[in-house]
């Protein structure tokens, strides 16, 4: 089985209470505060990965699990960041939440807007977490905890930046400029420090034009001490161009999808030319995504969807695939622990997720979503067995059976969200990987009193997942992540809140060799005025 390069949305699914290991950078202010949730561009369908490598990510909309800013890009490869776009100024300039706890788990999200008008706005923003304690010891080639048998340990990140938005009679432009970087060691993996400028400038037409695009420019720079005393020193350049021109009295829209990536390990381009079309009732988008990474690939890109408004459901079914360009620091915004000696990014290939599924609402407060279908990867993803002893990242040609269900219900007062997720490759993989979780998910339940007290109540978990070496059968175990937390507003510029994770002490492992433990309750203070 050769050691090579693999996708890794997140080894992630086991991480739910880890927050240090948990970085889900993305764009976000708080419903209340003065600038709105920025958008992310998502043009193409998610690609949902095995469990192992897949961020199962759930919360609710109150301020004590919103954070205003964590860093330049959400960790997808065909979605960037948009900066928070203008609504009116309602006298509120600074937004801080912070909060520390045991286990020693810090959190601190801050934002300040010196400038907010309708022409130009500026935000300064910082974000930073993690974690320093105990870490199970997992037994090197047995692949259990050791009961009672601990290792010193610590994994932080941190975000800050400035944020600038510009109208340009007719378009929008957005500068961001900021720095990444994670700091760790843990006996079991190596660890260092990683330092990342980066640069990201997007140019958009704003709404009513007759020709929409959207241009986006990044650039980044990595120095990672993770490998030893030699840093890794490399650059990461990204381009991505959406266009859509309107013709009015036409039926068909075509839209031309164009991405370019770069960096110290290899360059690849995808296009895709498609078209949206609506024909009694029927939204279709047919096209087809050509891709360049060391050889040419042609993927299908079509997405049918019938609304039924009388029945308030809509049903939807397709053939997507495309190249997915993951860059060095796509890993290790997933795993802080990553660096070269798991292998060098590499573009993932998606031949086709063929799917079907139906979406819909009964009245104003339940929501549901259930899909379902065949994707096929020409290298998934997987955590795998470092010959028989360690962790290591390899991919190997799997088709996976996947399904998913999604239900929501919610109230003035009340919120209940759940997801469960099924994946299950059609064939046994090879010796030494990790299958993924045949079943992950969870459910959140939410209430808030005169919307002055929050609180929240959460349960997530996987079933196990299992490698066969040698004839013999290794785990990682599955778990369950029971949480809380809570807010209470003092007053419309403070508010104290309260969280804890991993209340049952479940072995939660980010990666098969890293497991955080014990459970942790952190508390802290919001500001926003």
């Amino acid at each position: 089985m050769k050691k090579t390069i693999v996708l890794f949305a997140a080894l992630a699914a086991l991480s739910f209470s880890a927050a240090a290991q948990n970085l889900n950078p993305e764009v976000r202010v708080i419903n209340d505060y003065m600038i709105s949730q920025g958008e992310v561009s998502k043009l193409d369908l998610p690609m949902a990965v095995p469990d192992s490598l897949t961020h199962f990510d759930y919360h609710f909309d109150y301020s004590v699990s919103d954070s205003p800013y964590k860093g330049a890009y959400e960790f997808s490869p065909y979605a960037v960041t948009i900066t928070p776009a203008f609504r009116p100024y309602d006298g509120r300039k600074l937004f801080l939440k912070a909060g520390a706890g045991f286990v020693f788990k810090p959190e601190l999200d801050f934002v300040w807007a010196p400038l907010d008008t309708k022409k130009a706005s500026l935000n300064v923003f910082a974000s930073a977490d993690g974690y320093w304690g105990n870490y199970l010891r997992i037994g090197l080639t047995s692949y259990e905890s050791e009961a009672g048998e601990y290792t010193k340990g610590y994994d932080f990140a941190a975000t800050a930046g400035l944020d600038g938005r510009f109208s340009l009679g007719g378009s929008d432009l957005r500068v961001q400029l900021g720095y990444d970087g994670f700091y760790n060691a843990h006996e079991a993996v190596a660890g260092g420090a990683y330092h990342s400028p980066w640069l990201q400038a997007r140019f958009g037409s704003e709404a009513g034009r007759w020709m929409a695009y959207d241009l986006v420019l990044t650039g980044r720079y990595i120095s990672d001490m993770t490998e030893g005393p030699d840093p890794l020193n490399a650059f990461e350049l990204g381009f991505i161009a959406r266009t859509a021109p309107g013709i009015k009295g036409w039926p068909v829209t075509p839209l031309l999808d164009l991405d370019v990536a770069a960096n110290s390990w290899y360059t690849a381009v995808s296009i895709k030319p498609h078209a949206t079309v609506n024909l009694g009732g029927f939204d279709i988008d047919a096209g087809v995504s050509v891709g360049y990474a060391g050889r040419f690939t042609i993927h299908p890109d079509v997405t049918v969807k019938y609304k039924i408004p009388a029945a308030g459901l809509e049903l939807f079914a397709g053939a997507v695939g495309k190249d997915h360009h993951m860059q060095y620091s796509d890993y290790k915004s997933r795993y802080h622990f990553y660096s070269t000696q798991y292998g060098n990014p590499s573009t993932i290939r998606e031949t086709a997720d063929f799917f079907l599924g139906v979406s819909g609402h009964a009245g104003t407060s339940f929501q549901y979503k259930l899909d379902g279908g065949l994707r096929m990867l020409e290298n998934a993803p997987f955590w795998a067995m470092e010959g028989g002893a360690g962790e290591s990242l390899f991919f190997q040609p799997c088709n996976l059976w996947h399904a998913s269900l999604k239900l929501s219900w919610s109230s003035e007062n009340f919120s209940a969200e759940g997801k469960a997720d099924f994946t299950k490759p059609l064939r046994e993989l090879d010796p030494g990987v990790f299958a993924p979780s045949m079943v992950t998910g969870g459910v959140e339940f939410g209430y808030n009193w005169l919307k002055r007290i929050y609180a929240g109540i959460s349960a997530s978990g996987a079933l196990r997942r299992t490698a066969v070496y040698n004839g013999a059968e290794k785990h990682i175990p599955g778990y369950v992540d029971l949480g809380v937390r809570g807010e209470y507003k003092f007053s419309r510029k403070l508010s104290f809140w309260l969280k804890g994770s991993n209340l049952l002490a479940q072995d939660i492992r980010i990666s098969p060799m890293v497991s955080e433990c014990a459970p942790a309750v952190v508390a802290g203070v919001i500001l926003n005025f």
